[in-house]
């Protein structure tokens, strides 16, 4: 159950942070431009030589004595602005993670998932052998358990630590905290700084020129034609390793070990036998910051140049796989965009050159609509029926909706933590567009059983797909397209007891003869589900019509062409480019339209797609 209590005032707290946060990130982006600037010479390849060190601006006030660098989603070593700023002093540093479950989400906002707690416990586990590799045996991450503030504090006091520093975060539960934990700490007299690690821009920082047609509001060109108009990208820095404090310090910390935070406890049954279902996770991955690069510098030289081809194969085979890394921050942002533009990826892959653009346009939604998790950016698309069907939802969950496509998708994501892209697409549309149930359970679901569940990212794809979000997918994804899978290896590989069928049945076996059937050893109903969704076009015609009706029934919401309004959230536009309260978004013409929807037939549009939706739920 998610409630929204003490949620009221989000939207206020969000704007009242603004203009500070705008003025010290634009304070930041000059002194971290200036020094970038000054950085001499080229390197080996071509490459830009990263700055060494902090300036004295870029540290600002950090007083002499021991501080504390509190790791949250920047686990990693290079580019890590908080713990390079430890580091230019002469006095040691304790690297702290406070796992706080009450402080990571509440009401929508929503916390950390089952898969995501794995990845997370594992990343830390590498991180911390890292920092002791570096710093020695008293070095390593001083794990706590929260409330933050409560913890930092006792860090603090055992250490003698004069000042804090971290890199932010963005969640509007993660906002709320930090600046509760900032007020705590500055009153008890330590000193604060904070750093953005985890972006290419900051939301605050972002506003779209809209006195120009380059698209509809909130869609990604005006979003990049706005990133394009803020200082350059900083470039990343080089690892560093403050001073380690000394060993009876780092005992004082009363940290526990990181078993004890509880993020890859497995359930047991009643006889003690342990349900290990992260095995499948731990067995698909790779964990920490050397695996990261590694997996990045692999996909820059085998994986880009093909990326634009074949990019929509469920298989993997084209695209990075760095969803992970990058959550978490185990892979800077800025390290990927400088190595990106000097592989000159615009030319290679204009699409893999937006994916970072992609992931800010995301952070810059949930920045404006803080509730987005689960209401419709479209207010008005609240009205919309949608079709409640447990048993159904649980089919979809499992894997076990007859469609072989999602299938295989569901099964992957929930052995693995993950599923590419396109395929995401479809299990997407299948939920919302044939099963016609709401996007806030498919939300809710990925966000749980993804290892990259993003908040932002996971909540701007559902939206989309539930076409309630500010870019409508203008497209459909059927769910027996062999665009994302077109030797059937794939589902061969998912949905094991169809491997025997021909490649020509394999994606809609009810229309494979009988006799086929018998000789793969499929049973339609028993071996393998029936179709959930017996008849694609009828319920796809059922949702369009949902959707008309609700727009309907709150005509004032729409323009005079048809289009639906938004409200313009304050920042959000450059001051002096719109004058109006409310802004036109892109509105699909089936929608507007009272003319009957085209209805895909028995092979629908074998068209694939790219985007991006972010789920691990319960057993």
């Amino acid at each position: 159950d998610y409630d929204d209590e003490g949620w009221e005032g989000c939207d206020g707290l969000v704007r009242e942070l603004q203009p500070h946060m705008k003025k010290q990130q634009q304070r930041q982006n000059r002194r971290e431009s200036s020094q970038n600037q000054g950085a001499k010479g080229a390197a080996k390849r071509g490459r830009s030589k990263s700055p060494t060190s902090l300036t004295k601006k870029q540290r600002p006030g950090l007083p002499d004595g021991p501080s504390i660098v509190w790791f949250r989603q920047d686990l990693r070593l290079h580019d890590n602005p908080a713990l390079h700023a430890a580091a230019e002093g002469k006095d040691p540093a304790v690297c702290v993670y406070v796992w706080s479950e009450d402080e990571e989400g509440s009401g929508d906002s929503w916390g950390p998932g089952g898969a995501t707690k794995v990845f997370l416990h594992h990343s830390l586990s590498v991180l911390d052998a890292d920092l002791r590799l570096k710093r020695g045996a008293h070095g390593g991450l001083v794990f706590r358990t929260g409330p933050c503030l409560q913890a930092l504090l006792e860090v603090a006091e055992a250490t003698g630590a004069k000042s804090v520093v971290w890199n932010r975060r963005y969640e509007p539960r993660h906002i709320q905290v930090d600046r509760e934990v900032e007020a705590g700490l500055q009153a008890a007299g330590l000193r604060v700084v904070t750093f953005n690690a985890l972006l290419l821009h900051e939301p605050w920082l972002i506003q779209l020129d809209m006195s120009t047609w380059r698209g509809h509001f909130g869609t990604l060109t005006p979003f990049n034609a706005a990133c394009r108009q803020l200082e350059p990208v900083p470039k990343p820095l080089p690892p560093a390793f403050p001073q380690a404090p000394a060993p009876a310090v780092n005992l004082a910390c009363q940290g526990v070990p990181l078993d004890q935070l509880g993020l890859a406890s497995m359930p047991t049954r009643a006889g003690g036998t342990v349900i290990d279902w992260a095995a499948g996770i731990r067995g698909s991955w790779q964990f920490g910051e050397e695996a990261a690069m590694h997996i990045f510098d692999t996909f820059c030289r085998t994986g880009l140049p093909i990326y634009e081809a074949k990019r929509q194969l469920a298989d993997a085979s084209a695209v990075s796989r760095l969803s992970p890394y990058i959550h978490f921050g185990v892979l800077s942002a800025r390290h990927m965009h400088h190595e990106l533009v000097r592989l000159n990826c615009k030319e290679v892959s204009k699409t893999f050159n937006r994916r970072m653009v992609w992931r800010d346009l995301a952070y810059w939604q949930l920045h404006h609509w803080p509730h987005m998790a689960e209401r419709p950016i479209r207010a008005h698309y609240t009205k919309q029926e949608w079709v409640h069907d447990p048993e159904a939802l649980a089919r979809w969950q499992r894997g076990r909706t007859g469609y072989p496509l999602v299938d295989a998708a569901m099964r992957e994501l929930w052995t693995t933590g993950w599923m590419q892209q396109s395929v995401r697409m479809v299990a997407a549309m299948f939920l919302t567009e044939f099963m016609r149930a709401s996007w806030v359970h498919g939300a809710r679901w990925f966000h749980d059983t993804l290892v990259d569940a993003d908040l932002q990212i996971n909540t701007l794809m559902w939206q989309n797909a539930g076409k309630s979000g500010l870019d409508q997918w203008n497209f459909t994804m059927s769910p027996v397209s062999r665009a994302q899978d077109p030797t059937g290896a794939y589902i061969r590989k998912w949905v094991p007891e169809l491997a025997k069928l021909p490649t020509k049945h394999l994606f809609e076996p009810w229309a494979a003869p009988p006799e086929e059937l018998r000789r793969a050893g499929v049973t339609l109903g028993a071996t393998y589900p029936d179709r959930l969704v017996p008849d694609l076009g009828e319920a796809r015609a059922g949702t369009v019509s949902a959707i008309r009706t609700a727009r309907a029934l709150a005509k004032e919401w729409s323009d005079r062409d048809g289009y639906d309004l938004v409200e313009v959230p304050p920042g959000s536009i450059r001051h002096g480019t719109f004058h109006q309260p409310r802004i036109r978004v892109f509105t699909k013409q089936e929608y507007k339209s009272a003319t009957a929807p085209s209805v895909p037939d028995r092979k629908p549009s074998r068209a694939g797609g790219a985007g991006r939706s972010g789920a691990r739920g319960g057993a």
